[in-house]
């Protein structure tokens, strides 16, 4: 949606309306267009973080062996990390608790082991439900990441948001 703002055409990407003393997001509503209601829905931004080079850690001690990081992409358009809000209203989707479009994601292992626990890498996965990868410590330091991809459709042909998340495990 656009505003004209001094002049010129501004994009909407969040729309809040005030509702009993507390600002809500506006998810869809009505517009009047040549005589007829149209049904218009704000839009969404797909964002995800860490690259390559600098990727997003949960970070746990390495000893005693078993401590785990976990990451957690969840239905409503969030990131958790160990448990805890990770960038909270940005990643990975700003329509939270609720998206309004369908979205997959996947997982591909860059660095380190792969997760011990979760969805399997490398295959499209819809997010309908929270989805999760947990790495477990072996005992030693290391560093373990996976490239994180969020795609609207099922075969990853649109990917939307690119991001890099794993786990650092180091010593006391």
């Amino acid at each position: 949606m656009f505003v004209g703002v001094g002049g010129a055409w501004k994009r909407v990407l969040d729309m809040f309306v005030g509702v009993g003393g507390q600002h809500k997001r506006v998810l869809q509503g009505w517009v009047g267009v040549g005589g007829q209601w149209k049904t218009f829905y704000v839009g969404e931004t797909i964002t995800l973080s860490g690259t390559v080079s600098v990727p997003n850690f949960g970070t746990a001690l390495a000893s005693p062996p078993g401590q785990t990081v976990t990451w957690v992409f969840g239905s409503n358009g969030t990131v958790m990390r160990n448990g805890s809000p990770f960038n909270a209203g940005v990643e990975w989707n700003s329509a939270q608790p609720t998206p309004a479009g369908s979205y997959w994601i996947r997982g591909t292992h860059v660095q380190g082991d792969n997760p011990s626990g979760g969805f399997s890498l490398n295959t499209w996965h819809a997010l309908t439900q929270d989805r999760q990868l947990t790495w477990a410590s072996d005992g030693g330091p290391s560093e373990n990441w996976v490239r994180i991809e969020i795609a609207t459709d099922s075969s990853g042909n649109n990917v939307v948001a690119t991001g890099y998340y794993g786990a650092e495990f180091v010593t006391p």
